[in-house]
């Protein structure tokens, strides 16, 4: 199986309208769930762990579908709680071919309309693997990412520890573009953490509050945010990338768990 790297922009290029539904459904399995990422290289992305497959994507011209595999527990699962499904997925089950390995559902999205159908039958595919952060003990910044996981910070890179360059290597993988474009490599800066002069800091102090979360965090317009979206990333990313690279940043997600 390919385990290849496609760049974010070539598939909203591809997905085109459909691209806000995908980012959705891949942020979400990469918030609840553990999964390495196996893309071919043309058009299928696989979401597998220990040989077993949670779901599977196909990228197409201006949609996508997601291929659901339902064994037997699954059906029994799905046909108890069928009523608080739309009829557009109740027609694709009643409609899918049932072969050895379960039921295939290939489900057509090209808007919004279905996210939570399809987030749901994921979780009926398989319950959330990944736990809940304990952040009773994180060092959390004013932007709601994770200093103590984040390879740039002071910290981590005191002592011998060298994580701005295991965040050079893995930086171009999960947010680079073409390969030919890549730039000359060069050590990654280090963050002292929020005694820090950056652009978020400087929001904040215009704006007279204590973080982010006092603000309305989702709909920010600071240019040199740190905010990482689960789903705007590159695609075919290994389950450590997506703990190395992408859970520290996801402070949107954390302040919105925070607040629950």
């Amino acid at each position: 199986m390919e385990n290849l790297v496609k760049n974010f922009g070539e598939v909203e290029a591809i997905l085109g309208k459909s691209i806000e539904a995908f980012v959705i459904i891949v942020g979400n399995i990469r918030i609840n769930y553990i999964m390495d990422e196996y893309f071919d290289g043309k058009n299928e992305l696989k979401f597998r762990r220990s040989g077993k497959t949670l779901v599977t994507i196909y990228l197409k011209d201006g949609m996508f579908t997601v291929l659901v595999i339902f064994g037997k527990e699954e059906r029994i699962k799905f046909e108890n709680d069928h009523k608080k499904f739309s009829k557009y997925i109740n027609d694709h089950y009643k409609n899918s071919k049932t072969y050895h390995d379960g039921k295939w559902m290939f489900i057509d999205i090209s808007d919004n309309k279905y996210i939570d159908d399809i987030i749901e039958l994921i979780r009926i595919k398989k319950k959330p693997n990944r736990k809940k952060e304990d952040l009773t003990k994180a060092n959390i910044s004013k932007c709601g990412n994770r200093c103590d996981l984040c390879l740039l910070f002071i910290e981590n890179n005191n002592n011998g520890k060298q994580g701005r360059f295991e965040f050079q290597e893995r930086d171009f993988k999960c947010y680079g573009g073409e390969e030919g474009d890549k730039k000359e490599e060069h050590p990654s800066h280090i963050c002292n953490g929020c005694r820090s002069n950056c652009e978020i800091l400087i929001c904040l102090s215009k704006k007279g509050f204590g973080s982010c979360m006092d603000c309305d965090y989702h709909n920010c317009n600071v240019k040199e945010h740190n905010f990482t979206n689960p789903g705007r990333c590159n695609i075919g990313l290994s389950a450590e990338d997506v703990e190395k690279m992408i859970l520290p940043y996801w402070g949107k997600e954390r302040f919105d768990q925070m607040k629950l």
